[in-house]
């Protein structure tokens, strides 16, 4: 049982040491010392994907590259009512512990897919309206934020008028520029010391309307 402050370690290969912090009823999820599910976190997405509210035609299928504890799912589907999120996660605590907290509640848990990112986008066979990706193990990006061929597979897996979010730390531009090349189209959503980049190929017209001010 959770007392009224508490601190929970756990060891992961992965990431690292994770933190659970629990106050006043609040959840904090770090790893590597760098929050990856709480409020600041849940900020920098609602705010980006509020902007995208009215981009989809219909309940958008998602796809989360990085977990991060769950604590996004919720804000998918408070903004996205009836979505489908498939999750992708590396780790196998951060797992259980997306589980043990149910942050999502009181939406359904997400598909959780365990394994590598770029192997499991490679093959997947779905395709999706939002990918969302979030790849980090503590401070450090995954290269995978910067490899061609993981970028071109989802770009091959975005419906048309679909977009890719990613979140990277606003001191490392570098990250995006290769997405930037294979996508052709993309925004920057700066909120305090993370970037949202937003890419897209093959934008429908609704889709453009929503962003057209923050082409690049």
């Amino acid at each position: 049982m959770w007392r009224l402050f508490s601190k929970k370690k756990i060891p992961s290969s992965q990431h690292g040491e994770i933190t659970i912090e629990r106050f006043f009823g609040r959840v904090v999820v770090r790893a590597g010392g760098v929050q990856q599910t709480g409020s600041k976190v849940d900020e920098i997405w609602r705010s980006a994907l509020q902007r995208l509210e009215k981009a989809f035609g219909q309940p958008p299928r998602v796809l989360l590259l990085g977990l991060g504890a769950g604590g996004v799912v919720k804000e998918l589907h408070t903004i996205f009512p009836g979505c489908t999120v498939t999750t992708v996660e590396h780790d196998p605590h951060m797992i259980a512990i997306t589980r043990e907290l149910r942050l999502y509640a009181p939406f359904p848990e997400p598909a959780i897919i365990e394994g590598d990112a770029g192997e499991v986008i490679a093959h997947h066979p779905d395709h999706f309206d939002l990918v969302l990706v979030d790849l980090y193990d503590g401070r450090v990006a995954s290269p995978l934020v910067s490899h061609e061929t993981f970028l071109r597979d989802i770009k091959h897996h975005l419906r048309p008028g679909g977009i890719m979010l990613m979140n990277i730390f606003s001191s490392e531009p570098e990250r995006m520029r290769t997405a930037q090349e294979v996508f052709g189209t993309y925004a920057h959503w700066p909120h305090a010391a993370n970037t949202i980049g937003v890419f897209w190929d093959t934008p429908t017209p609704h889709a453009n309307t929503v962003v057209k001010d923050d082409i690049l």
